[in-house]
């Protein structure tokens, strides 16, 4: 069976942590991470146009309190 490909746009807020290795398709290493992992990209920017995306859910709109047995 042959390599599987999904397509997806990524997106990072400032201040997160990235530990993945972004590189492009024509072999161009973006960001290098130090994790075992690497992410292959067709386009890559700095910057994102985001005027077509929907707001996300926050964790708090899920969490509940901790059980008193645990």
């Amino acid at each position: 069976m042959g390599e599987r490909r999904r397509y997806c746009n990524f997106y990072i807020a400032k201040g997160c942590t990235w530990t993945v290795t972004i590189k492009g398709t024509d072999g161009t290493v973006y960001v290098q991470g130090n994790s075992e992992y690497t992410i292959t990209v067709s386009s890559y920017s700095t910057k994102a146009d985001m005027s077509g995306a929907t707001e996300s859910t926050a964790w708090k709109d899920y969490e509940v309190s901790k059980p008193s047995e645990l």
